[in-house]
């Protein structure tokens, strides 16, 4: 028989350990950068609604100053806020609170001086337009012509709704009965930086009675069916 040969334990080796995984979403937020963001439009917006708050719906006088103001109190409180959560020392706490208070007025003129930059641009588009619009032969291509155009109808001694839709072009809804006819027309452009409405369009209504007067005339913005 041949020589019997002892099993070896077999020897346990320690293995550096793996170096640590980078996961998705481990990197850190940027909260200074959000922060500088955050301030001043949050300001602006809080402004926004105590002015409203405070002096309703339709401010009076020199409303954009004041909102101003507001917004840079606001922003005092708020860039503190900002220097206690990352200021570092009492020095980044005064900036963060100065910045509060200043970033409102360099947004809103920085904001105005790039709208007055880019005001001749927008008026050669509007133009373009407007030339657009007269060659295909709409009645109004302002807003302008359509106010008068409007009041024109509403106010006319007779044939108030043939007149509207030579002024105005063709209704986008009528409602007639015994007494007399509504009809509403639809103003959707071309429109100039200072008459832009929001809704993106304006709707005449002109009231005209059984003979063909007309009674009365109104603008509204907001839809009416095309």
């Amino acid at each position: 028989m041949g020589e019997v040969v002892p099993i070896r334990a077999r020897e346990r080796v320690e293995l550096p350990p793996a170096p640590p995984q980078k996961t998705r979403g481990s990197r850190p937020l940027p909260w200074r950068f959000l922060a500088a963001l955050l301030v001043p439009a949050g300001s602006l917006a809080a402004a926004s609604g105590l002015q409203r708050a405070l002096e309703g719906p339709a401010a009076r006088g020199d409303a954009l100053s004041r909102w101003l103001f507001f917004a840079s109190a606001i922003g005092v409180l708020f860039g503190a806020l900002a220097g206690l959560a990352l200021g570092r020392g009492l020095a980044g706490r005064l900036r963060w609170t100065a910045f509060g208070a200043l970033s409102p007025w360099v947004l809103a003129l920085g904001s105005t001086a790039a709208a007055k930059a880019v005001r001749p641009l927008r008026d050669r588009i509007t133009e373009q337009r407007i030339v657009a619009c007269r060659a295909e032969g709409r009645p109004a291509c302002s807003l302008d012509e359509f106010r008068r155009g409007c009041s024109a109808a509403g106010s006319a001694a007779s044939g108030a709704r043939p007149l509207a839709r030579k002024l105005l072009g063709p209704p986008a809804q009528e409602l007639c009965e015994a007494q007399g006819c509504t009809d509403r027309f639809r103003y959707e452009g071309p429109w100039t930086p200072d008459n832009w409405v929001a809704p993106g369009a304006v709707v005449c209504s002109v009231v005209s009675d059984g003979q063909g007067r007309g009674i009365r005339s109104a603008l509204s913005p907001g839809t009416a069916p095309r």
